[in-house]
């Protein structure tokens, strides 16, 4: 927050709706001798941020058909079989009929029943190819008639599919195999009536198939439409999980960066003062012990909400309550436990109440206040520190917090920074739609202004 020594002219810098930033955990800007700022970074260019799961994208979710089971092949295949077990029971009961083999000698009726025994075989892999075990037991009526049963059945699946020129085809392909197999083989009774039985027979397994597709296509649509808003929900929970994570990661910044800077600096006045009373020794040890344990207790909690967040679904996680967010109402009692570290503050609140500060608005004071804070104690040691809280509903809460050029020794080692504590305090400013200026003083000081709006509730709002 200091000013650079060199430069004696008022600076200031407007940041304005600064882009998401890779992450939250903002710190300030390392210390240097002279307690100069480091300059902030400009803002990197916006990257569209990787998907979260690599399970979900833009394209359509296409299933796979669900596999048959045992009891349902099985049924299929009895039903296809039919023939050829009345082909063999024919064959058995009534070896020497005539008229139940179409004039065809032992061998060749036999070989009908294996040909429609191995048709009915085929029928197992119809789901993987369709369209070849159609053609084959189509085909192998021909030699066959007890395979028609199998080819009707394979014609079904066909069917199922739902694609018209495909159904055409294997329809024609089964009616004219018939036909060829009864000119063939010719029996008792007409060909004509049997093909059109044949053909009526094919045409309702036709229509009982493209039922069966239409169903299964609904059903295929709704485990689409649940697993498609399954996969978006994960997306949603692990987004919001992200959220938390930065959420989480800025106040931890805020608060430990907080407390650490208080920690170094009655650590350094330890080291740096060897003539102290034992009574003002043992002071400041027990304020260190009081500052560590309260920096411990903050730490306890938001790791609970973190380690909470990354509990995977169904585990049991440990309750925990959530330590309560300051307000603005808080503001004093941080100042006092700055001055009790050796900051000399002065503060000025000046707020039109009512109605109060909303909650959230007085959080994001608090923690801008206590960044600058860290800052002023890290870079201009033992300068005043003025502070000024004004503002009103409808106009806007204004903070201002300057401090004039360093006047004390750096007690200790210098706490490191990551250069960012300006930038998170923009950001902060801009989560609520305000702004940032901030800059070097005539004085060799710094000054941080910030604006957030403070909008008037309505009064017919509860209404």
């Amino acid at each position: 927050m200091n000013a650079p020594n060199g430069d004696r002219t008022s600076t200031l810098v407007v940041c304005r709706a600064l882009p998401p930033l890779p992450t939250l955990a903002v710190m300030d800007s390392p210390a240097a001798p002279d307690f100069s700022p480091a300059p902030v970074p400009p803002p990197a260019p916006v990257v569209p941020p990787a998907p979260v799961s690599p399970s979900v994208s833009s394209a359509p979710l296409v299933l796979p058909p669900e596999p048959l089971g045992l009891w349902s092949q099985a049924w299929r295949m009895g039903l296809a079989g039919l023939p050829v077990l009345s082909s063999a029971l024919t064959l058995i009961i009534t070896p020497n009929d005539p008229t139940a083999g179409a004039g065809r000698s032992m061998p060749v009726r036999w070989l009908d029943v294996a040909i429609g025994a191995a048709m009915v075989g085929l029928l197992w892999y119809h789901r993987r190819h369709p369209r070849a075990v159609a053609a084959a037991t189509a085909i192998g009526v021909i030699p066959a008639p007890s395979a028609l049963g199998a080819a009707v059945m394979a014609f079904a699946s066909i069917a199922t599919r739902r694609r018209p020129w495909e159904i055409a085809g294997f329809l024609t392909l089964v009616v004219a195999c018939d036909v060829l197999n009864r000119v063939l083989f010719p029996s008792a009774y007409p060909v004509v009536a049997m093909s059109a039985t044949t053909a009526a027979v094919v045409v309702l397994v036709m229509m009982w198939g493209l039922y069966i597709g239409h169903r299964r296509g609904v059903v295929t649509g709704y485990r689409t439409q649940v697993l498609q808003a399954q996969a978006e929900q994960a997306v949603k929970v692990e987004a919001a999980r992200e959220a938390e994570r930065r959420r989480i990661a800025r106040e931890m910044h805020d608060v430990l960066a907080h407390r650490i800077s208080l920690l170094s600096m009655h650590a350094g006045v330890l080291a740096y003062r060897e003539d102290l009373p034992r009574q003002d020794i043992r002071a400041e040890a027990e304020l260190i012990q009081a500052t560590a344990r309260e920096a411990l207790g903050e730490l306890r909690g938001i790791l609970g909400l973190l380690r909470a967040t990354e509990v995977p679904p169904g585990m049991p996680t440990a309750t925990h309550r959530e330590a309560p967010q300051p307000t603005i109402a808080d503001l004093p009692a941080l100042v006092e436990a700055a001055r009790a570290a050796g900051t000399e503050i002065d503060l000025r609140i000046d707020l039109a109440t009512p109605p109060p500060v909303p909650d959230a608005l007085g959080r994001h004071a608090h923690r801008i206040t206590q960044e600058c804070l860290t800052n002023a104690r890290k870079h201009a040691p033992g300068s005043r520190v003025e502070i000024a809280v004004t503002g009103a509903a409808g106009s806007g809460l204004d903070l201002v917090i300057e401090n004039g050029p360093p006047r004390g020794p750096q007690f200790g080692l210098p706490v490191p920074g990551s250069g960012l504590g300006l930038v998170g305090v923009a950001e902060r400013a801009s989560i609520v739609g305000g702004h940032v200026e901030h800059g070097a003083t005539a004085a060799g000081g710094y000054r941080v202004a910030v604006h957030l709006p403070w909008v008037a509730a309505d009064p017919q709002e509860g209404n």
